[in-house]
């Protein structure tokens, strides 16, 4: 197998070309990497040389727009000879196809956030710790006192007070079902913190209690699942509506957006077109 000529040099970013038969988009993710960006982990791009002003990003378009984003206009990259797009797309697919790259899954991706000191990270442990329970780092099954959802409460703990709602989203989660295994499902965490931060004080620990008694995470899994909503839009209303048939005189919760309603509706239509067929047939 013959060898290109390459080289590595430190390469002005600025005009460098995108050829879009091959590569995709840029992605909403560049920002988030741009926020986050360690220069020690950006690697070296690397750049196929169609000519001497024809210059390709062949991999590294995300971490290019980040590095621009920061000001960062000069950095070192693989230059390929290349002949073409045909060339550089087999280049571009074997960097980043599944066969010789795979990716971490979260995990891994987690643990290895742990291990680097990840400020978010630490506080996804802190949260769960305070809490009295573990984070599982190796399977979804859900198993008290085990919380897999790693990265939808990294997420949420990125959001302003993230931390302080997400330890009294598991916290309630406890009191509502403790040592119940399938509360330590990835679906409730995050729906549980979504409750807090959208209702605050409005939300009654007390009626959280008293309404999640009469329904198991089991039952609000599996009736989520077979929505016609998404799972966790699903999820929010029956949590939601077991809470308002306790609240009774009580202030209620109040339905969480107009896009809640219209979703609603579109379930409720969608039951009755089956409703309606079942009756022809």
């Amino acid at each position: 197998m013959s060898r290109r000529k390459m080289a590595v040099v430190e390469q002005d970013l600025t005009p460098l070309k995108i050829d879009s038969s091959y590569q995709r988009g840029l992605m909403p993710h560049h920002k988030f990497i741009a926020k986050t960006l360690n220069p020690d982990a950006v690697g070296t791009l690397v750049v196929g040389v169609r000519g001497p002003d024809e210059k390709y990003t062949i991999d590294g378009q995300q971490r290019i727009a980040a590095l621009k984003l920061n000001g960062i206009f000069k950095w070192p990259c693989q230059l390929l000879s290349s002949s073409g797009p045909e060339y550089e797309a087999k280049i571009y697919q074997l960097l980043n196809g599944i066969r010789t790259r795979k990716g971490l899954n979260k995990y891994e991706s987690f643990k290895a956030a742990l291990a680097a000191d990840d400020p978010i990270a630490n506080s996804v442990k802190r949260c769960v710790e305070a809490a009295g329970l573990k984070i599982r780092l190796f399977s979804d099954v859900p198993q008290w006192p085990y919380i897999s959802c790693v990265q939808t409460m990294y997420q949420n703990c990125i959001k302003e007070n993230g931390e302080e709602q997400m330890t009294a989203a598991l916290k309630l989660l406890l009191k509502c079902w403790d040592q119940e295994d399938d509360s330590m499902r990835d679906l409730f965490p995050n729906v549980f913190f979504r409750f807090i931060r959208r209702y605050g004080d409005l939300l009654s620990e007390e009626t959280m209690i008293a309404a999640m008694r009469t329904i198991s995470p089991q039952k609000i899994f599996l009736a989520a699942g077979n929505s016609l909503l998404s799972r966790h839009a699903a999820a929010d209303e029956l949590i939601m509506t077991a809470y308002n048939k306790k609240a009774r005189g009580k202030t209620k919760l109040p339905l969480a957006s107009a896009m809640m309603k219209k979703l609603r509706t579109k379930e409720e239509k969608e039951l009755a077109k089956i409703e309606d067929k079942k009756q022809e047939s």
